[in-house]
Order: C-alpha cells, then structure tokens, then sequence
C-alpha cells in the first residue's frame, strides 16, 4: 500500500510507503510510526472536539527526552470510515507541512487504539506533534507582555506566511479546520 501525500512547493504527489500492520485500519507513513514504549503521557495542556492535547515525552533513539505534544483523538476505540479518513487526512496534510517553518511539525503518530506509554497508561490513537513552549498567539497577545511590534508583525507575518502554504497545497474543506490552529502556536525563537 501507498499513500498519497504532497511533498513539495509544485503541488506534486509523492508515493509514501504506509503500514497497516497494527490494530486499526489507519494508514501512516512508516516514517512516523511511534515506539509508544519511549513515550510519557503528561497532562493535560488542551481540549478540541475530537482530541485533547496532553505534554507529552518522548525518548529518542539516542535517549534524549524531547517535549512532545500529543494530540490524543477520543472516542477512537471503535473507528469508523469516516473517523479514519478524517485521521489520514490529517495525518496527510501534517506530513506535507512537517519542513514548513510556521507550521507546527508532525513527529510520528500513534496508530494503535490499545498502545500503552512507558509507564503503562493507555494513549491510544494519537499524534506526537511539535510542542510549542510558548504558548498560544492569543495568549500571548492578550496576556499583557509587552511585545515589540517588531515581534507583532513578524507573528502576522508568520502566520501569513503559514496560511499561505496552507491554501496552495490542501483540501479546501481541510483548511477551515487548520486555519483555526495554524500560527496559533507559539515556539521559542524569538
């Protein structure tokens, strides 16, 4: 099996080996399945309709710890088609953003609705997102720092940028759903 996934600036497709191999029937790039052995579920850190996001760590192969954020779906034990697709698109349009600067990456995904972490807790489905250590942009805005308008514009700049390679590359009913979270993250540099 193959799934196709955009990978460049020209829209083109690129086959991705996938594995079917685990308990559900989502298809994954083997490039990010997750060990979910190396995996550390924490807190909760946020709440969407199908998801919560929880800190998260995961060891590495050279056993570094990286904060991780996981977004863990709910209600995933008994997996519909349409549950499924809406998994694999996701996952599809991460993947295709995961180099993008202003777009938070994908670092594996979790496929498995009975995966246990390190310690025993149950994750479930999930994917292991890049985690954004500052925050949200409207907390950030509305918190009561004071940010340059330096930073300002470079945030909307940022966010700009992001929504631009948003609507060039993906599904237009899959936009709508990313232009809710994409810039809405922050990370440390700046």
């Amino acid at each position: 099996d193959a799934l196709p996934i955009l990978a460049d600036d020209t829209g083109d497709h690129v086959e991705i080996p996938v594995d079917k191999s685990d308990k559900s029937d989502i298809s994954v790039p083997r490039a990010l399945k997750i060990e979910a052995a190396n995996f550390e579920l924490g807190a909760v850190i946020g709440r969407g309709g199908f998801s919560s996001v929880h800190m998260a760590t995961y060891r590495l192969s050279d056993f570094r710890n990286l904060d991780v954020a996981f977004k863990r779906f709910t209600g995933t034990l008994e997996l519909n088609a349409t549950d499924v697709g809406m998994i694999e698109t996701e996952i599809q349009l991460l993947y295709s953003f995961s180099m993008h600067p202003n777009i938070i990456g994908l670092i594996g995904a979790n496929t498995d609705p009975m995966a246990r972490d390190g310690s025993g807790a149950l994750i479930g489905i999930g994917l292991v997102l890049e985690y954004a250590n500052r925050g949200s942009i409207y907390d950030l805005l509305h918190n009561g720092s004071d940010l340059s308008w330096v930073v300002r514009v470079g945030l909307l700049s940022d966010t700009c940028t992001a929504m631009v390679a948003l609507h060039s590359q993906a599904p237009k009913k899959v936009i709508r759903s990313e232009e809710r979270r994409v810039g809405k993250e922050c990370r440390s540099r700046w």
